[in-house]
């Protein structure tokens, strides 16, 4: 590689590392995913049972276990050295960083152009959603890199006629199932389609395709049953028919047709969903894929043919997002394991693009950046507006000059001589002008966000507040998936939760042998609690929210001792 290109490339790489490490230790958990997958890990961990994931002792099968499983080896790992929220949060960014190496590979497979793949690997590692996954506790990041290997792995059949590939696609294929079950490998499916359409259905008509390509699906197809059915067995081994059924029908089915708005995140009727979220995700490249898929849709009008790798991303992309809408339940993150093929989209929408456009472009995002910059450096000059609204470690942040100011302050004097240096490319100063604000972003105002959102102290000092004995005899009502993660992280507290309204009067009633205390926040308190008499033990703050640990009105409260 020539000096002229080796700095660059440097440059780029670590500033994208850079970003992908800024902020993810020395912060509390953000709802509403952290606090839940954090807890899980660290009950893992814990616990040494890496079949049947649990949240405060209770089984927790939403997902399968591969995910948990990589955090939770990670707290292992780095216990002593990092605080196992920071150790959980560190396999996003890996999951990330394998996700931008794969991303790689296949673009390296299937252009002729290195400079274009390299286009795609920097457009998804400054995209705005790909920087956020990597620094949000979820599995879906995990999803994303077992979706793009095995990808690749059948990119290697199909492109470079290396059948015996298929047989690695069908490990990374169960590696998805095993992180978030049916929807992984049916993640993978369209870009194995569009695999199949470009590049399979012309070797098949010119007799290129033998029986190894055959045997090599069949043999993928067997390895994936065997390790995704390894823990589908252990799983009825461990919990039976009944925990089997919650997995699948309630988990699975339940969730994917919307007939229970309990799970969340329904957005029924609502066809364009992930094509908005989509522009959101890829910012600042989204005005690229859509150039990309204009071409696309005239060449299509004009039926001329389409190039493979056209034909590829178009199944892929526009399938996938079909499939995702679907389904009832939809969330923006879903998106996640399909941002490499956008990302190659906006890398030939680049390369497609006049240099005037680039041009202009250009021009806008150094004065959207360079703005939203100085607006950072100068926050205590402008944010006497919304300070009141701010948790005061907040507002302490926003309206004082402090060293993260200094450090905004740095960045924006860097953007400016980026913008002004020369012998620089277009797509170079575009990607380093936005990456820069994305640093920028997550220095200061995550920092802000964080101060904002933080409930480690609310939730300390509630379960402190209760007399001594009291939560090992408490059960949750109403309580969230995410409440739980919290008093697990925060408290060290398995917080198991009333399987139905009568479990609840029992406990108040004191016909429970084991449980006389519940713990619930005031979003349900008067719904549940409607009919039943109680006394109130502790009572705390919980975001917008309160905390509240009842008991009967017989019940004895223990008393601390002196």
């Amino acid at each position: 590689m020539k000096p002229q290109t080796f700095f660059p490339t440097l440059a780029a790489l670590a500033l994208i590392i850079l970003v992908a490490f800024t902020g993810i230790f020395g912060r509390d958990l953000w709802t509403p995913d952290e606090p839940r997958v954090a807890a899980i890990c660290m009950e893992m961990a814990q616990s040494g049972d890496l079949v049947v994931p649990k949240l405060g002792g209770q089984p927790f099968i939403q997902k399968p276990p591969l995910g948990f499983v990589a955090g939770a080896g990670l707290v292992r790992v780095f216990e002593g050295f990092l605080s196992p929220t920071g150790a959980v949060r560190l396999s996003s960014v890996l999951w990330g960083f394998g996700v931008l190496i794969f991303t790689g590979l296949l673009a390296r497979d299937l252009f002729a152009d290195a400079g274009l793949a390299w286009h795609s690997v920097l457009a998804l590692g400054s995209s705005w959603g790909f920087i956020e996954a990597q620094h949000w506790i979820r599995v879906d990041s995990a999803l994303a890199f077992f979706v793009i290997a095995a990808v690749w792995a059948f990119a290697g059949a199909w492109v470079k006629n290396r059948p015996w590939w298929a047989v690695l696609g069908g490990v990374f294929t169960a590696g998805a199932f095993l992180t978030k079950g049916p929807i992984g490998p049916i993640m993978i499916f369209p870009a194995w389609l569009g695999l199949a359409a470009a590049y399979g259905w012309p070797a098949f008509k010119q007799r290129m395709l033998d029986s190894r390509h055959i045997l090599g699906h069949i043999i993928s197809g067997l390895v994936f049953t065997l390790l995704s059915g390894s823990w589908i067995f252990l799983l009825w081994s461990r919990g039976g028919p009944e925990l089997f059924h919650r997995w699948f029908w309630e988990n699975q089915v339940v969730r994917a047709t919307g007939s229970s708005t309990s799970l969340g995140h329904v957005h029924s009727g609502e066809p364009w969903f992930y094509l908005v979220k989509l522009i959101v995700l890829m910012m600042p490249w989204s005005p690229f894929i859509l150039g990309w898929l204009w071409t696309q849709s005239k060449t299509i009008w004009k039926r001329q043919a389409l190039s493979q790798i056209s034909t590829l991303a178009l199944i892929w992309g526009l399938g996938s997002i079909v499939i995702l809408s679907i389904p009832a339940t939809k969330r923006g993150v879903y998106l996640l394991p399909t941002l490499p093929v956008f990302a190659m989209m906006a890398g030939m929408g680049w390369k497609a693009a006049g240099k005037l456009w680039k041009s202009r472009y250009l021009k806008i995002c150094q004065w959207t950046c360079g703005s939203l910059l100085i607006l950072l450096v100068l926050t205590p000059l402008w944010t006497v507006i919304i300070s009141e609204t701010l948790n005061p470690p907040a507002a302490e942040l926003v309206s004082q000059w402090g060293i993260l100011h200094s450090l905004v302050l740095g960045i924006t004097v860097l953007t400016g001589f980026l913008s002004f240096s020369k012998g620089r490319s277009t797509f170079e100063k575009t990607f380093g002008v936005t990456t820069l604000l994305m640093l920028a972003i997550w220095i200061f105002p995550a920092r802000v966000m964080d101060g904002q959102k933080s409930l480690q102290e609310p939730v300390q000092t509630f379960v402190r507040s209760a007399p001594p004995g009291t939560w090992s005899q408490t059960k949750g009502l109403g309580l969230s998936e995410t409440m739980r993660g919290f008093f697990y992280v925060y408290g060290g507290l398995k917080i198991p939760t009333c399987s139905s309204p009568q479990e609840a009067k029992d406990i108040l009633e004191g016909r429970d042998p084991q449980y006389r205390f519940l713990v619930l926040t005031s979003r349900s308190d008067n719904k549940l609690l409607e009919g039943l008499q109680w006394k109130l033990v502790a009572e705390g703050e919980q975001s917008k929210r309160r905390l509240k640990l009842i008991t009967g009105v017989d019940g004895v409260i223990p008393q601390e001792s002196h």
